[in-house]
């Protein structure tokens, strides 16, 4: 392995399910082991982050659940008012 290079023996039915998959995705079989690969390997701490880890969430940031939402009709009378404002400053 001293060039990068590893050889993988597959069986038959994964050989044929990645042949499948690949072609399905227009690559070859190749790029697409070497990127699945790299997905399933892929660790939070093998890079250093611009800014702050991804993984750490700040207080201030939603949790990914909406929680406080508004109703579509308030939501749209802002935005037209919005807009009949930034059309008048244009004329």
């Amino acid at each position: 392995m001293a060039d990068g290079a590893i050889t993988l023996i597959l069986d038959e039915a994964l050989s044929e399910k990645l042949e499948r998959r690949a072609a399905a995705a227009g690559l070859s079989h190749q790029a697409l082991a070497e990127q699945l690969l790299a997905q399933s390997l892929f660790d939070y701490d093998d890079y250093t982050w611009i800014g702050d880890d991804p993984r750490d969430r700040r207080d201030d940031e939603p949790s990914g659940y909406v929680s406080e939402g508004r109703p579509w009709e308030d939501v749209k009378r802002d935005l037209r008012a919005q807009l009949e404002a930034r059309l008048a400053a244009k004329r």
